[in-house]
């Protein structure tokens, strides 16, 4: 049974979990054809009986409703990953296609008082895969992947979006005790901002990229300033010139002006004092180190990501070069530097490359 909980916690609560009254509250919200068009339930079927019944055919076959979350979610990964021109193949054995929408699906089992959007991750789209051996089809919603993994819940018998447990195990044979899910690798990537021609702030924040550039490379006239990432919000944010302050100090006040009631930074304002104060702390430390590592030529390959460069071309017209030179060391798997590629996006604008770690699904051995 449940007890008094963070709203966030009932979106991944398995229905086991959660209170009699509460499980009334998520049949009311699969029966309303406002919250779902489709309706994840029929009009007189109960939700606790749809449960209980799925739960069993899964207990009867030895599978458990991860594995079949692990399988499908598998196949999605693959075919964003992966894709080929007709959608993506795994093992041969699948050719994956994906429907994509501009809103997304609510789930019945999100509080009503989490104003948190899991669009992205879950509920946008339309899976469509069809087994190669005999051209048969299998359909299911985004959304069903997380309901199903942390939920258990398939959706209602005779609702369009339902899947039945024992035709998912069927159909992509799923073995009982066996491991589907998704192995996951680091992966670095570069993103990008920009901005065109250049107005009086930006002349203030070369020079200012000027005073704290940890290196500053020149290549026929263009330049490229590698700084601490933290300086990359100091500069779109701030209105205060420090340009005689220590870049460790204007990090302190940039943690402090978040703290202070921002927005943006909900994770920080509603940190205790004492867990800010430590991880302000921290944060001073790692970027002290990264410093150092870098004036000593010791950088390790998580210290890139925490830099960001800039480049331009401080022409009268304040024109950026095609010219981009990134370390070897800071050379992202994955991403294609070629310049060519990227002369008119870059010929008349000041753009800022900010890299990041992350992890991607590893499919190195299927």
């Amino acid at each position: 049974m449940s007890e008094l909980h963070d709203p966030s916690w009932y979106y991944k609560a398995h229905w086991r979990d959660l209170s009699d009254d509460y499980l009334v509250e998520v049949e009311k919200r699969c029966k309303n054809l406002h919250f779902s068009y489709a309706g994840m339930l029929g009009p007189d079927e109960s939700l606790c009986e749809v449960l209980e019944r799925d739960e069993k055919t899964l207990e009867e076959n030895n599978v458990t409703h991860r594995q079949i979350a692990d399988v499908l979610e598998t196949l999605h990964l693959e075919c964003n990953h992966k894709p080929t021109s007709n959608g993506s193949v795994q093992h041969g054995k699948y050719n994956v296609y994906e429907s994509v929408y501009r809103g997304a699906q609510t789930s019945p089992f999100q509080h009503s008082d989490d104003s948190g959007y899991y669009g992205y991750g879950s509920g946008d789209r339309d899976i469509r895969i069809i087994r190669t051996s005999d051209d048969k089809e299998f359909r299911f919603g985004h959304l069903l992947i997380h309901m199903i993994r942390y939920n258990g819940f398939f959706e209602g018998t005779g609702t369009s979006y339902r899947v039945d447990p024992q035709e998912v195990i069927d159909f992509f044979e799923i073995k009982p005790e066996v491991d589907y899910s998704v192995t996951w690798k680091p992966h670095k990537y570069i993103t990008m901002s920009m901005s065109t021609g250049a107005k009086e702030d930006e002349r203030k924040t070369l020079k200012f990229f000027e005073a704290h550039a940890l290196e500053k490379i020149e290549v026929d006239g263009h330049f490229i300033h590698l700084l601490p990432n933290f300086l990359d919000t100091y500069i779109n944010y701030s209105k205060y010139d420090d340009k005689d302050v220590d870049i460790l100090e204007i990090l302190v006040k940039e943690m402090d002006a978040k703290r202070n009631g921002n927005n943006r930074f909900y994770e920080v304002c509603k940190m205790s004092q004492e867990k800010y104060n430590a991880h302000k702390k921290n944060e001073v430390l790692k970027y002290q180190t990264i410093i150092e590592n870098f004036r000593k030529n010791e950088m390790t390959e998580k210290d890139y990501c925490n830099l960001y460069l800039c480049s331009f071309n401080p022409t009268p017209k304040w024109k950026i070069t095609s010219t981009v030179v990134i370390p070897d060391s800071m050379k992202i798997h994955g991403y294609n530097f070629n310049q060519n590629s990227f002369n008119e996006m870059l010929r008349n604008e000041l753009v800022t490359f900010r890299f990041v770690d992350t992890k991607v699904p590893d499919f190195s051995e299927q």
